[in-house]
């Protein structure tokens, strides 16, 4: 006999919810009594799970953003180890490398491209923050890997040119 799946736990319960919401309802629209009412919860659930409503929308995106990261960090980790191991510094695998796995994301999880227009559709105070926490690493990361693969020395170029990379993805 087969076992029956378990019920999500409260966590992913009240992920789910936020997400749901904040798509429909955008991150200041969707309230957490809401949530909480929608993941099935009492409100007290989602401050112990995630202190408050900023947290919250970390975590939504967090869930989306954070495995695509690690693969653009693997694949990099991969490039940089054969650059230090001689081999010519390109350009066409660090862009792969960072637009490969997000493109990856969204065609296997379509919802992924509509939570991470969260970031640009209704901006708050505390969203440069939650930019910094989401992509900071990978972004100086890739910057710094786009230089070495340019071989220039023009820092604000180089800049210039991720951003119209980055701008280009979105």
């Amino acid at each position: 006999m087969a076992e029956s799946v378990p019920p999500r736990g409260t966590r992913e319960r009240i992920l789910d919810a936020a997400e749901r919401l904040f798509l429909e309802r955008g991150f200041r629209g969707a309230s957490l009594r809401a949530l909480s009412s929608l993941a099935r919860v009492n409100l007290a659930a989602v401050g112990y799970h995630f202190g408050g409503k900023d947290e919250l929308l970390r975590a939504v995106l967090e869930r989306h953003v954070g495995p695509v990261n690690t693969e653009r960090l693997r694949r990099l980790d991969r490039i940089e180890a054969d650059w230090r191991a001689g081999k010519p510094r390109r350009l066409e695998p660090v862009l792969a490398a960072l637009l490969e796995p997000a493109f990856a994301s969204v065609r296997s999880e379509p919802e992924s491209r509509d939570v991470t227009t969260l970031l640009f559709r209704a901006p708050h105070e505390r969203m440069p923050e939650l930019v910094e926490r989401l992509f900071g690493e990978c972004a100086r990361r890739f910057h710094a890997a786009l230089a070495r693969a340019l071989g220039r020395a023009d820092a604000t170029a180089t800049a210039l040119r991720f951003q119209m990379v980055i701008g280009a993805m979105l």
